[in-house]
């Protein structure tokens, strides 16, 4: 298991909050009931997924990769007492043993540091997660209605594609987040745990 996954874990377990806006405080009614979303919640760590309900509705899509098999997705990520994160996920085969996931656009670039696992032994599941600094990404695709970026995964192997970005999709996604407290939290450690590098 990738070491920062651990201690990512470690952390969970041993149940640190932050400051500033707690999960109590993102507000999670607005997607209650509401059509346009599914919430999954693991009844084990009580973690939730928020996401767009149907397979068909997805900001993102795979255009073209050079891996035998990937898959992407995104939603909102709601770990207790953290902040509530916009998580892209990223599963493909084979292994890749990620440490970075790079966005990149004909005008910026965003370099992250990931949190991998593996799943079933022979599927790797790379997660971004969206803060502070990187969420200046997600507005600059919709802002300028970006339709294309690339990307690229460095670990022990490297891959690389092309995808598709629904920015009505996306926005929609963006101003609900926004709507529900995201933009207010104190993202401060995650900066610090996940680092981004933002170039233009």
């Amino acid at each position: 298991m990738n070491k920062k996954i651990v201690v990512f874990l470690l952390v969970l377990c041993l149940g640190l909050s932050f400051s500033g806006v707690s999960i109590a405080e993102f507000d999670i009614s607005i997607f209650e009931k509401n059509k346009l979303f599914l919430l999954e919640t693991d009844p084990d760590s009580n973690i939730t997924l928020i996401r767009f309900a149907g397979n068909d509705s997805k900001p993102f899509t795979i255009f073209k990769s050079d891996n035998e098999y990937d898959v992407i997705n995104m939603y909102i990520l709601l770990i207790p007492d953290f902040p509530a994160l916009l998580c892209l996920e990223y599963a493909v085969y084979p292994i890749i043993d990620a440490t970075n996931f790079i966005l990149f656009d004909e005008n910026t670039s965003g370099t992250f540091e990931v949190l991998s696992s593996i799943e079933y032994e022979t599927i790797e599941t790379i997660r971004v997660l969206f803060s502070s600094k990187s969420l200046s990404l997600i507005k600059e695709y919709i802002d300028e209605q970006i339709t294309s970026i690339k990307f690229k995964v460095i670990g022990e192997t490297n891959a690389a594609g092309e995808l598709l970005v629904d920015t009505g999709k996306l926005k929609l996604l963006y101003e609900y987040y926004e709507k529900a407290g995201g933009m207010t939290q104190n993202f401060k450690l995650f900066d610090k745990f996940l680092p981004v590098i933002i170039e233009k």
